[in-house]
């Protein structure tokens, strides 16, 4: 059972005396058991028959709570003005005559640290207190699971959100797209020499750029450089390109005249041929002039490097070999390997065989790759054996498109953009 009362004083109802009605032990229930009537001594309360006056209720406390064991009644205060608390007990059960005592011994009994009901007070609180800190610690624990599971049950049910195609980091770009961008970076160089190289290499790949400044150079400039410059027009297939070289064949200096016949032999272009052919007499230009007629497929060029091969100088054997060997003529295969094995020539040797098909000058020509003044034509002699392309070579030609002079590196971009070209047909080599 459970009372609630209040420290207000209050008067006893049969003589008026002040009372304390939680410490007085002289208490009785009042007709019908619905209220506790607290008297002063044991003379007035043995007047419990008679009806208990209305009194003015003293201004109180909040009502604290008081548990009792085994008590099944539980009294309030707002009922009974007179005492501060009300019994509030089953209708169809009287109360027990003998728990009176003992509810007046609880209530009036006094302790050391002072009256009962502030020690009752204090242990309600705290109990109160210790109650919600718990329940509430059971409402946290209870619902903590669930939020969880729904938690992950969303996580779950979200799709995971896909990063969009620009964030992805961009793959690095290949030898092939540097060596590219290396050439066209050139195009905007001050000096002309990069700018004609440049322009060379990136107009056989149809780039109307580098066209356009071959043939702006090809109209003004020095003289070489014009020819050179309408050499490669001509060679990328443009067709501005053969007339200013058919044009220089009627120059008035001997030197442009067969620079311009040799530029259209290594075009195939057959129109300084006769020039080349008047030519091969000529001891300091006739060995040039057989070698661009060999290229054409001019017979007069070729006997002439056949005959060459029998010289007593070796320089002049080894350069008819040379040509013979990189215009397809296996008579100098013989020649070429004895200068493969001597070792002095063999960079050149290894690049004639190519031209004739002799696969084991591949080991070799992979080494002149290194040396930027024999890389673009080793380049050339891997292409015509057929070679597959080697990401290993390109890796360390890429290297030099970093590093070395301007001539260095566009010589690196274009072995690079040689061995990335398709091989060409066993026709053609």
């Amino acid at each position: 059972m459970s009372i609630q009362g209040g420290s207000a004083r209050t008067a006893c109802p049969q003589c008026g005396t002040a009372i304390d009605p939680l410490r007085t032990r002289f208490v009785r229930l009042a007709r019908g058991g619905a209220r506790v009537v607290a008297y002063c001594s044991a003379a007035c309360e043995s007047g419990v028959g008679a009806a208990v006056p209305a009194l003015a209720p003293a201004p109180a406390a909040p009502p604290t709570p008081i548990e009792v064991p085994d008590a099944p009644l539980r009294i309030t205060r707002e009922d009974t003005p007179s005492l501060g608390f009300e019994v509030a007990a089953p209708r169809s059960a009287e109360p027990e005559p003998a728990l009176l005592p003992v509810i007046a011994d609880k209530l009036a009994a006094p302790t050391a640290a002072g009256p009962r009901s502030r020690l009752w007070r204090r242990a309600v609180v705290l109990a109160t207190g210790a109650g919600l800190v718990s329940m509430a610690l059971a409402i946290w624990s209870s619902m903590r699971p669930t939020r969880t599971t729904e938690a992950a049950a969303d996580t779950a049910a979200t799709p995971p959100v896909a990063l969009p195609a620009s964030a992805t980091p961009p793959a690095a770009p290949s030898p092939v797209a540097r060596a590219r961008a290396l050439l066209r970076e050139a195009l905007s160089e001050r000096a002309v020499a990069i700018r004609l190289q440049a322009a060379s290499l990136l107009a056989p790949e149809g780039d109307v750029a580098a066209r356009d400044v071959l043939a702006a150079l090809a109209q003004t400039g020095l003289p070489f450089d014009q020819l050179q410059a309408a050499e490669a027009l001509a060679a990328s297939g443009d067709a501005r390109g053969v007339p200013i070289l058919q044009t220089a064949l009627k120059s008035d200096r001997r030197d442009l005249r067969l620079e311009a016949a040799r530029a259209l032999a290594r075009v195939g272009e057959p129109s300084g041929a006769q020039l080349l052919a008047d030519t091969l007499g000529d001891r300091e230009r006739g060995m040039g002039a057989a070698e661009a007629l060999a290229a054409l497929g001019d017979r007069r060029g070729i006997a002439m490097l056949e005959t060459t091969l029998g010289h007593p100088q070796p320089e002049k054997r080894m350069r008819a070999a040379l040509a013979l060997g990189r215009t397809g003529h296996h008579r100098a295969e013989p020649v070429l390997r004895q200068i493969l094995a001597d070792g002095r020539y063999q960079n050149g040797a290894a690049i004639a065989l190519a031209g004739l098909g002799a696969t084991d000058a591949e080991p070799k020509l992979i080494d002149a790759l290194r040396y930027s003044a024999l890389r673009v034509e080793a380049a050339h002699a891997l292409r015509k054996l057929g070679r597959p392309l080697d990401a290993a070579v390109l890796s360390a030609l890429e290297v030099d498109l970093d590093t070395g002079d301007d001539i260095a590196r566009l010589s690196a971009a274009e072995a690079i953009l040689v061995l990335a070209a398709a091989p060409p047909n066993p026709e053609q080599r």
